[in-house]
């Protein structure tokens, strides 16, 4: 699915859980992960770091994106420009945190990932908004981590 689609589907869900005062998921309503997922208290502090992180960026380029959604379908450059910089700050954030013993090739190759999604789409911001969105591969391998942004 292509982030234009993704994140006005997300917008709305989330618009619908706020409302029924839902947010069950991976995370606490404090960002903090589930205590029923096993963790170390290192990993629990940079998954509520990260995810309090994914949270703030992911809002900001929602609220970017919706509204050139509403005003007609964004061009390339405009998807370039609104989302490259969360994605950006995410990896710079994550890349300044230090990693949970043991967990750093993980953190690597979500760093790696994340840069090279980065280089993709600032080589093609067409990519974007196509099935060939090159940070849906991202998005999972960080969720399969507990990356998965706001509860």
């Amino acid at each position: 699915m292509n982030h234009i689609r993704t994140i006005a589907a997300a917008a709305l869900g989330a618009a619908a859980l706020a409302a029924a005062g839902c947010g069950a998921g991976a995370h606490q309503p404090d960002g903090a992960p589930r205590a029923d997922v096993p963790r170390t208290s290192g990993q629990r502090a940079f998954l509520k770091a990260g995810n309090d992180l994914l949270c703030h960026e992911r809002h900001a380029f929602v609220g970017d994106v919706l509204g050139q959604v509403l005003h007609g379908e964004p061009t390339p450059e405009e998807m370039r420009a609104a989302f490259l910089p969360g994605y950006r700050a995410i990896h710079d954030g994550l890349a300044g945190m230090t990693p949970p013993a043991g967990d750093e090739p993980q953190v690597a190759a979500i760093l790696s990932a994340l840069q090279d999604a980065i280089d993709v789409a600032d080589r093609d911001p067409s990519r974007l908004d196509s099935d060939e969105d090159p940070f849906g591969p991202v998005e999972k391998i960080m969720a399969g981590y507990g990356l998965d942004g706001c509860a």
